[in-house]
């Protein structure tokens, strides 16, 4: 019996060699060597596979969207005729080079997070890209970035970044994430003002005022810094969720304005007074562990409040952590 050339056998399994995705089961695949003559491919994905060599997909030239995170890849030279992807996911890899990624010229989302990575400057050729995670990757230098100007989410946490100026450029950004970097100036932020989620969380921040241009701010992490001041924050009409936990903060009356907020966290602060948050009818989440609130302070905000949740004292399991830490 002649065998059927329109198919190809893997793992028991009869794929079409036109096919354009394969199915789930079969992409538990670890030896890629037979995804060579799938030339029709658009979508694979192919995460935690113990995939260390790319050879095998070089020649998937119709591939718009690529899962290869959570493998053992440090090459990426296969990828580089692959002009028509849109999604590439390499992230929980080991990679240091991306030059391969170069010529990639329609990628519009591209997730490198948690590998060797110090030098972005070829994804500077990027010009269509939209999303980028470059978190966990001991870079400090994003100046390449600068023309990426299409960038709408950008995720740079956990790394060595200090200098941000070369955010300033990108207008379109709505979401931004710079937490556990050494960040201290927010100047190059002042002028992005389609923002709405900007995480900064365990930096050395103290000054907020660059940050009080920035209407369409929805959610604002500024937990673990040395914030004192928080009038730049007094007129952000869309806040809905604010995070400033163990900072030096004791005045709260910034905030009386702020009606849409719904979360509010204000953990480890020597804040007494809790008046000034006393209009804000949405607000059901307030987290005031390790603040010298009296009781009856509490109770008055509690009385004013019956539909918030008020966290007083750290769980059991909250605790524990702190302590391993």
């Amino acid at each position: 019996m002649t065998a059927d050339r329109r198919f190809l056998l893997i793992d028991g399994q009869k794929i079409a060699l036109d096919t354009k995705e394969l199915p789930m089961d079969v992409q538990l695949i670890r030896d890629l060597t037979p995804l060579s003559t799938l030339k029709q491919l658009e979508k694979l994905y192919l995460p935690g596979r113990l995939i260390s060599d790319l050879a095998p997909l070089a020649e998937l030239k119709e591939l718009k969207s690529l899962d290869l995170s959570m493998n053992r890849i440090t090459d990426l030279t296969p990828l580089t005729g692959l002009l028509q992807l849109r999604d590439l996911k390499l992230n929980q890899n080991q990679i240091v080079n991306l030059i391969p990624l170069a010529a990639l010229a329609q990628l519009k989302k591209l997730d490198l997070h948690e590998n060797q990575i110090t030098d972005v400057t070829p994804v500077a050729q990027l010009q269509h890209l939209a999303i980028l995670e470059l978190s966990g990757n001991p870079m400090s230098d994003i100046s390449p970035l600068t023309n990426l100007t299409r960038m709408v989410y950008l995720y740079l946490s956990n790394t060595q970044v200090q200098e941000i100026s070369h955010l300033a450029y990108m207008k379109q950004l709505r979401v931004l994430y710079l937490d556990r970097c050494r960040v201290a100036d927010l100047t190059p932020l002042a002028g992005l003002t389609r923002l709405e989620s900007l995480e900064l969380s365990n930096n050395l921040i103290s000054n907020l005022a660059p940050l009080a241009g920035l209407p369409q701010l929805s959610t604002l992490y500024l937990s673990h810094n040395r914030i004192t001041d928080l009038s730049p924050l007094a007129d952000m009409p869309k806040l809905t969720e604010l995070f400033l936990e163990h900072n030096r903060i004791t005045d709260l009356t910034p905030l009386a304005n702020l009606t849409w907020l719904h979360r509010l966290s204000l953990k480890g602060n020597p804040v007494t007074d809790l008046k000034p948050l006393g209009n804000m009818p949405m607000l059901r989440e307030l987290y005031i562990q390790d603040c010298p609130i009296g009781k009856q302070e509490l109770n008055a905000f509690k009385k004013a409040h019956p539909d918030c949740y008020v966290e007083i004292k750290e769980s059991s399991q909250q605790q524990n952590i702190a302590r391993k830490l």
